[in-house]
């Protein structure tokens, strides 16, 4: 699977808006990404992005813009308005990704090898098919990028990274055609 490099999601605007540029990646090529991407070992550097978050939709930006590029359906919309929040984890050789939400019904968990091997998870607006994930590790941020086919087809870049102690900032892309939504969420720490 083609996934953009660091460079050419900056270009092609592909990150979100004042995003993890500000920590200072280096540009390269996909090719050096993956071959820098480190082994659970030495995964400790990012600790500080691990844990459960609660999304703080004061300083967050609004997704509706998202919703509406990736035709959203009206219920998905209403659980997607009730997310409270994130958990990141490192289980095995993976980093897992589970969304939070005020309903039970609604749960989306997706999981990364640290190897940066694409792997196969299920569509983030629960669409028949399955959409293709990789986790690319850069300075102290996290990329997760993810591609699926029609119906719907699109490309979603994100980065998590912490600017202070206690909060997490996912910076996310969606482009679907020739329709782009960028926006940021804001987390603060799971006391």
């Amino acid at each position: 699977m083609f996934l953009p490099s660091i460079s050419a999601r900056m270009m092609l605007g592909l990150s979100g808006a004042g995003t993890c540029a500000a920590v200072g990646f280096a540009l390269h090529t996909n090719s050096e990404a993956q071959a820098a991407t480190q082994s659970q070992e030495d995964s400790g550097q990012y600790d500080h992005l691990m844990g459960t978050w609660i999304r703080d939709k004061h300083a967050s930006d609004s997704y509706e813009n998202a919703m509406t590029v990736m035709q959203i359906n009206p219920l998905l919309k209403t659980a997607m308005r009730q997310l409270k929040g994130i958990k990141l984890e490192v289980k095995d050789e993976e980093v897992v990704l589970t969304l939070l939400s005020r309903f039970s019904w609604f749960r989306l968990q997706e999981r990364y090898p640290w190897s940066g091997q694409a792997v196969q998870i299920r569509r983030r607006d629960f669409r028949r098919g399955k959409a293709q994930g990789t986790l690319i590790q850069e300075s102290d941020a996290l990329w997760i990028e993810q591609q699926w086919e029609n119906p719907v087809a699109g490309h979603g870049s994100e980065c998590a990274w912490s600017p202070e102690p206690g909060t997490l900032y996912i910076d996310s892309t969606i482009k679907v055609k020739d329709d782009v939504a960028q926006y940021r969420q804001v987390y603060r720490e799971h006391a």
